[in-house]
């Protein structure tokens, strides 16, 4: 299904971004951007599939990762973490 999602981050993904723009100022501008394409394409080439269960992903960015769960019905996806790895992938 493709179309407009909704988007919701839960608290501790919030807590997390707040963080990472500690320590990485560029970290909030490039996850928030990624995020916000998820709401047309919540199932992009650049993300996984986590534990066969369709509804978990992960999205890789570099040096950061968002984990998130896509929800077809109602659409609607939700950040659950982001951080950081030590090296890019």
């Amino acid at each position: 299904m493709t179309g407009q999602y909704e988007l919701a981050w839960a608290p501790e993904a919030m807590d997390q971004l707040a963080l990472l723009a500690k320590r990485f100022p560029e970290a909030p501008s490039l996850i928030v951007a990624a995020v916000y394409e998820l709401i047309d394409q919540p199932r992009p080439s650049g993300s996984t599939e986590l534990s066969g269960s369709g509804t978990y992903r992960r999205l890789l960015l570099g040096y950061y990762r968002v984990m998130y769960s896509v929800v077809d019905d109602p659409a609607r996806i939700t950040i659950i973490l982001v951080g950081r790895a030590d090296a890019p992938r």
